[in-house]
């Protein structure tokens, strides 16, 4: 119960992502009951609300050459690469918690491919 005054839940004025906000709270406050009055006593959606969110525009151009390369990435065929030519252009940073699951995917389309085969 006092989670509820100290908790604050925003949301964009888009239906469905209102709705994921109230199944959020529900679950996070371990509420009972339908989601329709849990959006409409938790979920804050008014204009200042929507002031908080983040605004993508700004980095627009960025995250479509990102969508771009990533793209080209994923059409290509496997085999093409080595596992580590792979690895330098996907993740340039070297960080582990990036490299560990690209490993364990292997190539991006190959996976895709089996996936889709199952």
């Amino acid at each position: 119960s006092t989670f509820r005054h100290d908790v604050k839940f925003y949301s964009s004025d888009e239906g469905r992502v209102q709705l994921t906000a109230a199944a959020i709270a529900k679950g996070l406050l371990e509420l009972a009951g339908e989601l329709p009055p849990i959006l409409v006593s938790l979920i804050r959606k008014d204009a200042a609300a929507n002031a908080l969110l983040d605004d993508s525009s700004a980095v627009s151009a960025q995250a479509s050459e990102i969508k771009r390369v990533l793209h080209g990435l994923m059409q290509q065929p496997p085999g093409l690469e080595s596992e580590a030519e792979l690895a330098e252009r996907l993740v340039p940073t070297r960080l582990p918690a990036l490299l560990a699951p690209l490993r364990e995917v292997g190539s991006p389309r190959a996976r895709v491919k089996a996936v889709h085969e199952q």
